[in-house]
C-alpha cells in the first residue's frame, strides 16, 4: 500500500518544552520527543491523558520560504482559521482519559474527513507521573469558493456559479447558495449544515433548492454513532421535491413527467460499544416515501406512467464494522494522507409497509451491503462492495437490484499505482421512474451520458495512475493516467437493445489535486476514445469533472 507518515519514533528528539518543539514537515507545530515511551508501554502502565495541546495551522505555512510570499500572506490574513473548540469537539479524548493510540487514530480519522482540514496528527509529547500530554496538530484549507464552476461529460455541459464556505468564521459550519444549469434542470440551492450544534455531537442541515421544473425543501437533525464507542444514536429527517424526470435511450430523452416526492424517516440506534475492534449496532426506525406520478405539463404523454406508490413502515436494521484501517498516500489521492479500509463492514434492513401504518399495500421492504478491504500483498490492495435492495409484495420481487464492485490497486513504476475494477448491477422489476444506465457520467467515458439502459449492467477499467511531485505555485498538485473501460447495459430478455457486444473506449486524463481548497477537489480532464464502429459513435469525448478521488 505504500508508507504513511514517519513514526514518533523516526522523528528528530526535540527541545525539552513543547514551545519549543521542531515541527514536523507538512503539519504546523507537531511536535514529537524521542523520551516519551512507545504507545504500548504507555497502555501497559495505565497512563492518562494530561494536557491536550492543539495546533492549527493556516493555509499556507509562512515559515517556509517557498511559501513566504505577499499572495499567500494576503490568503492568511483573509482566512479564519478553524478554531481551536472545533477541533477539540472532534477528537475523541478529554484529560483523564485512558492513553489509547486506537482512540488517537480514531480522532485523526475523524479531523480529515471534515472539508476543511487538509492532514491532522495527533502524538504523545511527554510523560510525566503517569500523564501523557498530547499535542494535536492540524492545516487548514481555503473554503470560501466564490465564483463559476464548469464540468463536462457524456458531451453534456454542467455549470454552477454562487458563494459556498464550508467553513464559515473557522466554526465548521457550512453555508452555500449556489445556482447550477445541468441537462435535466436549473436550480438555485440554499443550505446550511452545522455538524456540532451548540456544541454537541449533532449535525442539523437545512437545504431549499427553486428549481426550472419545481422545487426542494430538506432538513435533517442527527446525532450518529461518531464514533466505534458511541453507545447511541437518534435523528430525524424529512424532505419534499417536485420536478420533472426524464427516460433515457441512447443517450437522448425520450419521455418526461411530472414527480412529486415527499419523505420522512425517524431512528433511534443503540450499541454495545467496541468489543475486539468491532462494534455491533442496531437501530429501530419508521419510514414514510409517497411518489406521485403525472404528465409534464408542455410535454407528450409517456407511453406508460410510473404508478403511484406509497410506503410507510417500520424497520430495523443490524450493523457491524471493524475497526481496521492503514493510512497511505498516493492511491485515490495526491499527495494527501487517506485512510483505507482494511476491515469487514456490513448492514441488513428489514421493515414491513402496510396499510395499517399509512402504506398503499402490504410489502416487505428489504436492503443489505457489505464492504470488505484486503490487503493481499506488498503494495496492493483489493476493496470488495456488495449491496441488495427491493420490495417483496404478493410474494414478486419490486424494483430489486443485486450489484457490486470490486477494485484493486498495485504498486507499480515506484510510486505509481496500476487501478483496475469491475462493476455489475442486476436488476429485476424496476419502478417505471427508475433506469439502470450507463454512460459518459458514470464511467463509460468515450459515450454520450445515459448512453445504454437495462436489467443487466457491467463496467471494467484498467487504469495506469502517475503521480508527480510537481507542486504548481504551491497550490495544485498534478497526477496523470492512461485508461480503458469496457462496459454494457441491457435487458436480459432482450439482448439487441444492448447492441450484442460491450462498447469500449480507450483515452488518457490528467489529474490536478488541490493541496489547499476543501474537500481535496480533484479536476479531472479526459479525452477518451470510443473503439466501435456501430454507426452510433460521437466521436472523441472531451471530459472535464471535479471529483473527490483520482
Amino acid at each position: 500500500l505504500g508508507a504513511g507518515r514517519p513514526s514518533a519514533a523516526e522523528a528528530d528528539a526535540p527541545p525539552a518544552e513543547p514551545a519549543a518543539l521542531e515541527p514536523v514537515p507538512g503539519l504546523p507545530g507537531a511536535q514529537a520527543e524521542s523520551a516519551v515511551p512507545d504507545d504500548e508501554a504507555l497502555e501497559r502502565a495505565g497512563a492518562i491523558i494530561g494536557r491536550v495541546i492543539v495546533r492549527t495551522g493556516d493555509v499556507f505555512d509562512l515559515e517556509d520560504p517557498a511559501e513566504d510570499r505577499w499572495l499567500f500572506r494576503a490568503a492568511n490574513a483573509v482566512h479564519r482559521r478553524t478554531r481551536e473548540g472545533v477541533v477539540r469537539r472532534l477528537v475523541l479524548f478529554r484529560p483523564g482519559d485512558p492513553y489509547s493510540r486506537r482512540v488517537l487514530e480514531e480522532s485523526e480519522r475523524l479531523l480529515r474527513s471534515t472539508a476543511y482540514l487538509y492532514d491532522a496528527e495527533i502524538r504523545p509529547v511527554r510523560v510525566a507521573d503517569g500523564r501523557v500530554d498530547v499535542e494535536v496538530s492540524t492545516r487548514d484549507v481555503w473554503t470560501l469558493k466564490a465564483g463559476v464552476g464548469f464540468a463536462r461529460a457524456g458531451g453534456v455541459n454542467r455549470t454552477r456559479i454562487g458563494v459556498e464556505d464550508g467553513n464559515f468564521l473557522g466554526t465548521g459550519t457550512s453555508i452555500s447558495v449556489r445556482r447550477t444549469q445541468t441537462v435535466d434542470r436549473t436550480s438555485v440551492l440554499y443550505r446550511f449544515r452545522e455538524p456540532n450544534l451548540f456544541g454537541r455531537r449533532v449535525a442539523i442541515e437545512a437545504a431549499h433548492s427553486d428549481n426550472s421544473d419545481g422545487s426542494l425543501e430538506s432538513l435533517s437533525v442527527e446525532r450518529p454513532f461518531y464514533s466505534f464507542a458511541s453507545r447511541w444514536a437518534a435523528g430525524v429527517r424529512a424532505a419534499r421535491e417536485d420536478g420533472v424526470d426524464s427516460r433515457y435511450r441512447l443517450g437522448e430523452i425520450v419521455e418526461r413527467y411530472s414527480h412529486r416526492r415527499e419523505a420522512a424517516e425517524v431512528f433511534f440506534g443503540l450499541s454495545s460499544g467496541l468489543r475486539d475492534r468491532r462494534a455491533r449496532r442496531w437501530r429501530f426506525g419508521f419510514a414514510f416515501a409517497s411518489d406521485r406520478f403525472a404528465p409534464a405539463a408542455g410535454e407528450a404523454p409517456p407511453a406508460a406512467l410510473p404508478a403511484d406508490r406509497r410506503l410507510a413502515y417500520p424497520w430495523i436494521e443490524v450493523e457491524s464494522v471493524e475497526d481496521a484501517y492503514a493510512e497511505v498516500r498516493d492511491l485515490d489521492r495526491i499527495s494527501r494522507t487517506e485512510d483505507v479500509h482494511l476491515g469487514l463492514d456490513w448492514r441488513i434492513r428489514a421493515g414491513l409497509s402496510a396499510p395499517a401504518w399509512g402504506g398503499d399495500r402490504t410489502r416487505a421492504i428489504l436492503e443489505a451491503d457489505l464492504r470488505r478491504g484486503l490487503n493481499p500483498g506488498p503494495g496492493q490492495l483489493l476493496a470488495v462492495r456488495l449491496g441488495a435492495s427491493g420490495r417483496i409484495a404478493g410474494g414478486a420481487v419490486e424494483n430489486g437490484i443485486l450489484g457490486g464492485a470490486v477494485r484493486y490497486y498495485v504498486r507499480d513504476l515506484g510510486r505509481h499505482v496500476l487501478f483496475a475494477s469491475l462493476a455489475a448491477d442486476v436488476a429485476g422489476n424496476l419502478d417505471l421512474d427508475r433506469q439502470l444506465l450507463l454512460g459518459g457520467d458514470n464511467g463509460l467515458r468515450g459515450y454520450p451520458l445515459r448512453f445504454q439502459e437495462g436489467d443487466r449492467r457491467y463496467l471494467f477499467t484498467i487504469e495506469q495512475r502517475f503521480y508527480t511531485d510537481w507542486h504548481v505555485l504551491r497550490l495544485f498538485h498534478v497526477g496523470g493516467a492512461v485508461f480503458l473501460d469496457v462496459g454494457r447495459a441491457w435487458f436480459h430478455d432482450d439482448p439487441e437493445a444492448g447492441f450484442g457486444e460491450p462498447l469500449k473506449n480507450v483515452g488518457l486524463g490528467l489529474r490536478i489535486g488541490s493541496s489547499r481548497s476543501s474537500a481535496a477537489a480533484m479536476v479531472h480532464v479526459d479525452v477518451a476514445f470510443p473503439l466501435d464502429r456501430d454507426g452510433l459513435r460521437r466521436g472523441v469525448q472531451l471530459l472535464v469533472t471535479s471529483r473527490e478521488t483520482f
